[in-house]
């Protein structure tokens, strides 16, 4: 299993793989980008091929051929943005396919992702598998928080839990870019090696950083009249909403922790004078509050409450 980082869960599935006792039903559980989706598609791969070398698929028979084309008829991936979250979809898309056996081999394999996005019911659809699984299906669960899962579905499935990786084994991923900013770009991506690819393969990203802060900087020192011009400005970039308010969150971060410690080690470093001077006029708790509020923001437009409602309420409850 050629992923970078993840020594151990890598170890454990190459044990049960060889000893075939791959059990029903997993929980992949970890941060955003961290490898999860990743592993669970080389694990599918191995026990899908035909001529496996162990823990390695062969890549050369006709069922790695279909799987790396995307069209492997016993390897079904669910995404979010398939209308999943809808119990009819639940019941046409999964349970209708949970019964029908493999067309090729002994497994028919689900990826689930984003699984701790599911209602209640659609979760329920889930669990009748998790239950009483027929004997060749395999679940994999994706999910960045495993709380949000219904008890019952987590007291049936082995939780596996991926750590984020350091910047040693992040370098690795990066041994074929050659970047002045890699740093910057590894301290962004917080262990997380789907959001520094993202980054670096966006042009526009370290654009986008400082257009947001100043952005933000703008706000905060303007007048209430002001605000109000300036926010309407600033939604209509509907797209990058949720990236501004994760830099906002950062950007506070760094308040607080220079307030505390003074350190260097900063996301927005390049911004030195303008913290200082931020830190100088807020305190702790009012810091802390506004990363509070930002995180309530996020889940808000998240939960699709009206952007330019979440915003004011942000920014117009001066917290200074």
């Amino acid at each position: 299993m050629d992923i970078i980082g993840h020594t151990r869960i890598k170890n454990y599935f190459e044990k049960v793989i060889k000893k075939n006792k791959i059990s029903h039903s997993y929980i992949f559980d970890g941060n955003k980008g961290v490898g999860k989706k990743s592993l669970a598609n080389q694990i599918a791969k191995i026990l899908l091929c035909e001529n496996p070398d162990e823990t390695k698929s062969c890549g050369t028979c006709s069922s790695c051929i279909l799987f790396d084309a995307k069209t492997h008829p016993d390897f079904i991936e669910i995404e979010k943005d398939t209308k999943i979250t809808k119990i009819s979809t639940i019941k046409e898309q999964f349970l209708k396919e949970v019964y029908i056996k493999p067309y090729k081999g002994k497994y028919k394999i689900f990826l689930i992702k984003e699984t701790d996005s599911l209602q209640v019911d659609s979760q329920n659809a889930i669990l009748k598998t998790v239950e009483e699984p027929p004997p060749y299906v395999i679940l994999f669960l994706i999910t960045t928080n495993i709380n949000k899962l219904l008890p019952t579905i987590k007291s049936r499935c082995i939780h596996i839990c991926f750590n984020t990786l350091s910047n040693t084994q992040m370098l690795k991923y990066c041994e074929n870019y050659s970047r002045n900013d890699l740093e910057m770009q590894l301290k962004f991506a917080q262990g997380s090696i789907g959001i520094l690819k993202e980054n670096i393969e966006d042009e526009n990203f370290l654009t986008n950083r400082k257009i947001s802060i100043d952005y933000l900087i703008k706000i905060y020192m303007a007048n209430l009249t002001n605000r109000y011009k300036l926010i309407e400005s600033f939604i209509e970039d509907k797209d990058n909403l949720l990236n501004n308010l994760e830099f906002w969150k950062l950007f506070f971060r760094d308040l607080l922790l220079y307030k505390r410690t003074e350190t260097t080690n900063l996301y927005f470093n390049d911004y030195k004078d303008k913290i200082i001077k931020l830190t100088q006029e807020m305190s702790y708790n009012q810091i802390s509050q506004n990363i509070q509020n930002i995180d309530i923001a996020i889940k808000d437009i998240q939960n699709n409450i009206n952007i330019t409602l979440v915003m004011e309420n942000l920014f117009l409850e001066d917290v200074k």
